[in-house]
């Protein structure tokens, strides 16, 4: 009777059950005992996304208590290296290859402990080197903190017609993330304290849960290779192949008119070969030229001012082009429209062939896009005097009867890259042959 009665209460509500009880009184007391400790620091966690998955460069602080876990009686440890945290927050997420930073050092995590009692703590390694490897999708040099074991062995030797020498072996641990797993694949090398080191193999088997798909903390076996002549050894970045990016805006620098717009657009280059990469955009001065990424322009600056803007491949800001943007006197930016070659008769029969072009700001162009017609109101192409037709170099014009009176021609551009429109009206007199 007693247990069916305790086993309503449950159901109920009515109590608590003795497990949830006890973790609210173990997480009471740590509350209350939280700060009568010397143990207590503040250190740097990484951030986790939404989705659980790590941030690069992207860390919060929290209160921990910290303890040394490896004592003086070790021979090949260093204790200063292998530190014990504990949490406030018995429900804290914990884990392994997540990074902190204290004491001026990245802390790479290696245990989790989800069991031994309801304080939860986590072991974390100090990171002793960096790993370095220039990124193929873009150009930019990628880095990440690593712990490499004291040990750097010799199991084996490399052995010639002529010379044997030491095959160096380095164990390093290093997070596992989308990017560690992308950029570092069998044979990849790297620098470590001058030497060039490949990677022969790796352990990225280790799931945290069978639900996951990839593994957070690797172990990389390294051994020693030979140096190549472009190992970077004063950078620590070894060589493993070209990966030259470049940009290139596909526009001059311009003076435009309070109010324009229009779109720029860049090539990204490869080892001198044009690749499909996302380009971003940004201004030096928003408040003269805005600019979004993709590409689209609005000068909204005064008369003087400048701005430059700039356009650089996605995941690395080295790889960049510029150009200027000066803002122009309204009164001086009308686009002039003239004829190549000028006319302003035609003889009767006659057939001319030109082009129309644009002044604008002191230079020359050739308008992105031209409408030619003999209203001013709409598209007339042809009457009882003139006809005009498009052809594959430009445009022409004939004359079927001479006129008394002038005739006019209408010519309406509009032009990209700088934004402008402008439309003017020709007159033209039809004229005898023998005129």
């Amino acid at each position: 009777m007693s247990l069916d009665y305790f086993e309503n209460s449950l159901q109920s509500g009515m109590i608590q059950a003795p497990n949830d009880y006890y973790r609210e009184l173990q997480q009471a007391f740590i509350n209350e005992q939280w700060d009568n400790t010397s143990a207590k620091q503040t250190v740097c966690q990484q951030r986790l996304d939404c989705k659980g998955n790590f941030t690069n460069d992207c860390f919060e602080k929290i209160e921990v208590w910290m303890n040394y876990v490896v004592g003086q009686g070790t021979s090949d440890r260093n204790g200063h290296d292998f530190v014990q945290l504990a949490f406030r927050d018995i429900g804290h997420f914990t884990v392994r290859g997540r990074y902190y930073q204290f004491e001026n050092n990245f802390w790479i995590t290696t245990f989790d402990d989800e069991h031994d009692g309801l304080t939860k703590t986590v072991v974390v390694r100090r990171c002793n080197n960096y790993l370095r490897i220039v990124d193929p999708d873009n150009g930019s040099i990628f880095s990440i903190p690593c712990a490499i074991e004291y040990d750097m062995s010799s199991p084996s030797s490399q052995v010639n017609r002529y010379v044997i020498t030491p095959n160096n072996h380095a164990t390093v641990i290093v997070q596992g993330n989308k990017d560690t797993l992308r950029l570092f694949k069998i044979n990849t090398r790297y620098i470590l304290g001058g030497r060039p080191f490949k990677l022969y193999a790796y352990q990225n088997t280790l799931l945290n849960t069978m639900n996951s798909q990839d593994t957070t903390l690797l172990y990389l076996d390294l051994y020693l290779d030979e140096l190549h002549d472009k190992d970077d050894l004063e950078n620590s970045v070894a060589d493993n192949g070209e990966y030259n990016y470049q940009v290139q805006i596909n526009a001059q620098s311009m003076t435009l008119a309070n109010g324009s717009t229009g779109k720029l657009s860049a090539d990204v280059l490869l080892n001198n070969v044009e690749v499909d990469k996302k380009v971003l955009w940004v201004s030096s001065n928003e408040k003269v030229v805005k600019i979004d990424n993709d590409g689209n322009y609005a000068v909204i600056g005064q008369e003087g001012e400048s701005a430059e803007i700039y356009a650089y491949l996605e995941g690395n800001e080295q790889a960049q082009d510029m150009i200027s943007i000066i803002v122009a006197d309204a009164t001086s930016t009308v686009p002039e429209i003239y004829l190549d070659p000028a006319f302003d008769k035609i003889r009767e029969y006659q057939v001319i062939d030109f082009n129309v072009h644009t002044s604008y700001l002191g230079k020359d162009y050739v308008p992105t896009e031209v409408k030619i017609s003999l209203d001013g109101n709409k598209i007339v192409t042809s009457n009882e005097n003139l006809v005009i037709k498009q052809t594959t170099t430009g445009w022409q014009i004939q004359c079927l009867k001479r006129s008394q009176s002038e005739l006019y021609m209408w010519v309406d551009v509009s032009n990209t890259l700088p934004s402008f429109k402008q439309k003017t009206k020709f007159a033209i007199k039809a004229i005898s042959m023998m005129g």
